[in-house]
């Protein structure tokens, strides 16, 4: 793969091509993404549950088989729930969603690749599905629309960064602010709080383009950002 395709690829080939580089736990984070993305759809608490556990367990050294089966049951848990006559016709993207965490949550257990890939296609057709709904079309339309894939593209972009163009943090950046701020932004999901993180870093001497523009850069962020993890020291 070239920089360029990279830039402009799909989900697929991009995670192939970072898959032998990358760790799990960024791989799982590309899968949790994509469930974030179409939050609004996972209508059962215990669905979202389990996607805000697993996060909470990707920060520890390991996951014991007790804290498993505690986000599988709850992600199992919003699955059954939407097992229903009511949420199984053919306009509800409720069951998809939901059996799409079920599923992301299983595999992210023994192979986090699959997860990621299952996701970005799941999520992405869950969310056309509900688009088609919204406007009343599925009737006139029984076909699934053409997904679009760029927004789970821009996860894979925001978590993995360019890998054609590796950056190095200098030690001199990382000051009380900066830390803080990049803690907070981390664990409280505040990427509406990026663009004061680049300020802080300017202030503390970083001219790196490529790390400026993507925290002032808007478009899709999610916890795996690959500056975040710079400055925190995550892989």
């Amino acid at each position: 793969m070239t920089e360029a395709e990279w830039l402009g690829s799909l989900p697929e080939p991009m995670l192939e091509f970072v898959r032998a580089k990358a760790s799990s736990r960024k791989l799982r984070l590309v899968a949790l993404a994509c469930c974030r993305s179409v939050w609004h759809l996972l209508t059962h608490p215990g669905s979202r549950r389990a996607i805000e556990l697993l996060e909470i367990r990707l920060d520890q050294a390991s996951i014991s088989d007790e804290e498993w089966r505690a986000i599988n049951h709850a992600a199992r848990e919003g699955f059954k729930a939407n097992q229903t006559p009511a949420c199984m016709g053919a306009n509800s993207p409720r069951t998809p969603t939901c059996a799409a965490a079920y599923a992301v949550v299983r595999s992210c257990d023994e192979q986090p690749i699959y997860a990621a890939g299952g996701a970005c296609y799941q999520s992405v057709n869950a969310q056309a599905r509900y688009q088609l709904q919204r406007v009343g079309a599925q009737a006139f339309f029984p076909a699934r629309p053409e997904p679009d894939f760029r927004s789970r593209s821009d996860l894979i972009h925001c978590i993995f960064g360019n890998p054609f163009r590796p950056v190095t943090i200098n030690p001199a950046w990382l000051t009380t602010t900066v830390t803080n701020l990049a803690q907070a932004i981390y664990v409280d999901r505040a990427f509406d709080r990026l663009p004061i993180l680049a300020d802080a870093l300017e202030d503390a001497g970083c001219s790196q383009q490529d790390i400026l523009s993507h925290l002032r850069g808007g478009g899709e962020h999610c916890r795996g950002c690959w500056v975040v993890d710079l400055l925190l020291g995550r892989e």
